[in-house]
């Protein structure tokens, strides 16, 4: 097995570059492991490259005068030993993702349609939602409604290729027919526990089922 002792001294022996964890240094560093295994006394030598790693081809410090294996290491004949194994890759910054969503509620129920299957949320019930402060008057246009809605505080939401910033907007009706629904909406009651939503909605649902009372409140991701 290559585990980070063992990974770091064949890093060093064999010169890779790179950070041991990335998928072409792991694949490069298994074939180097297979060409150094022996044919006789593997046990001893799998303990022996453990042991080189943990008291001698420590990661800072190492010990290169008393290792048995210097002469031959390639690191240690480029002035490399430092620098193997590579430092881990910088993970790219997740993109923000401005959303506004429209919550539209008469008594204990709250307006919702499905998400296309592919994209965020594929499938699930959500509010209408757009990007924009502008598309959602839109949306506020296109379903009639005339009433001002009330924003809530902004709220990161955590996907893992993109952070979500969302804005709720919130609207009660006293009448259903204050607002027009095309066929891609509906009225459902709210329960969180047992729809079909996301994580994100379920937290916004409950501030909408409490009426004008959540004003007031505060929004925590």
């Amino acid at each position: 097995m290559l585990d980070g002792n063992v990974k770091r001294v064949l890093a060093r022996y064999r010169n890779v570059a790179g950070h041991t964890e990335q998928a072409q240094v792991e694949r490069r560093l298994w074939r180097e492991a297979n060409a150094l295994l022996p044919e006789r006394r593997i046990a001893d030598y799998t303990q022996a490259i453990m042991e080189l790693g943990a008291s001698v081809c420590k990661p800072d410090n190492p010990q290169c005068a008393a290792c048995p294996v210097r002469t031959d290491c390639r690191a240690r004949q480029q002035g490399l030993v430092e620098q193997r194994p590579g430092p881990s890759p910088r993970k790219k910054a997740r993109p923000v993702c401005r959303l506004f969503m429209l919550i539209v509620q008469r008594a204990q129920e709250v307006v919702l349609e499905r998400r296309p299957e592919r994209g965020i949320w594929g499938g699930l019930l959500c509010p209408p939602q757009s990007s924009s402060a502008q598309g959602m008057r839109r949306c506020l246009r296109q379903l009639r409604i005339k009433r001002t809605p009330r924003r809530g505080e902004a709220f990161f939401h955590e996907l893992s290729h993109r952070r979500l910033l969302i804005t709720p907007c919130f609207v009660r009706l006293t009448r259903k027919s204050e607002a027009r629904l095309d066929s891609s909406k509906n009225w459902y009651k709210i329960d969180a526990n047992n729809m079909a939503i996301p994580a994100a909605v379920k937290k916004l649902l409950p501030q909408s089922a409490a009426g004008e009372n959540c004003a007031t409140e505060k929004h925590k991701s």
